[in-house]
């Protein structure tokens, strides 16, 4: 896991150093997190943060692949309720789900609008979370959560209902160079008041297999056969045997724009 992670909260971006381990508060602790991330604790019916077991998973599986299989949205017709992430360990194929069933089932938010029903996204092979949006007054009214692959260029799924005030795109593009990881937010009268988004930089993921291989190529530890077929086959041959560095950067930024 990377040391320099990124929270999106209430619509700001902030950076923090990962924390040495899952044990101490600012891992497991919401208040914790914000207040040393943000300046701002928690606020409302209590808080939750999912980057602790994100963490522990990832110490139990040293050495495996740990990806976000699913993320489960529990809502109604008007507002969202709570957040349930269910995480994957490859090869292994282990699984763990964190986040709270039903945080809060008191309150008016609870109640209004109807039944709170839970909503699964099931990430595809090679997809995974890249941002987190809301339609927000007081409390989160809807979540909509944008991934790396799909159409135009990444998959959205939208929860919830169309209340509250939604954050302009054009004003604040989705940054897909980044992989959400956990989930930290807080709770309001049965609802979520506020959702964050923690994040590690997945360039080095999406360009450090062409860097590589241009490499071993470069000092004749691998070589590019031309009898290979297909676009795929032909779109890699094409990227690492660019020679001039200007251009091989320019061409990574594609896949991986900073």
């Amino acid at each position: 896991m990377a040391d320099q992670l990124e929270l999106r909260f209430d619509r700001e971006t902030f950076s923090f150093r990962r924390p040495p381990s899952h044990q101490l508060a600012q891992a497991y602790s919401a208040e914790a997190l914000l207040t040393s991330v943000t300046g701002h604790g928690s606020s409302g019916q209590g808080a939750f943060d999912g980057l602790g077991d994100y963490m522990s998973f990832c110490e139990a599986h040293p050495g495996e692949n740990i990806r976000i299989r699913s993320i489960t949205v529990s809502h109604n017709s008007r507002f969202c309720h709570c957040v349930l992430v269910t995480y994957e360990a490859s090869p292994s194929g282990a699984l763990i789900t964190v986040g709270e069933a039903r945080p809060c089932g008191y309150g008016y938010y609870a109640y209004e609008g109807g039944r709170s029903t839970p909503c699964v996204m099931t990430m595809e092979d090679g997809e995974y979370p890249v941002e987190v949006r809301t339609r927000q007054g007081d409390i989160t009214d809807q979540i909509a959560i944008y991934t790396n692959v799909g159409s135009r260029p990444g998959r959205t799924l939208i929860f919830g209902g169309d209340g509250g005030s939604p954050e302009p795109l054009d004003e604040h593009p989705i940054d897909r160079k980044r992989r959400i990881v956990a989930f930290v937010g807080t709770h309001c009268s049965g609802a979520i008041g506020r959702l964050g988004a923690i994040s590690v930089n997945n360039n080095w993921n999406v360009v450090g297999g062409f860097v590589l291989l241009r490499e071993l190529v470069r000092v004749g530890r691998a070589s590019v056969r031309g009898d290979e077929v297909g676009p795929d086959n032909s779109a890699v041959r094409g990227i690492v045997t660019i020679e001039n560095e200007d251009i091989f950067r320019r061409t990574l930024s594609f896949l991986a724009p900073m």
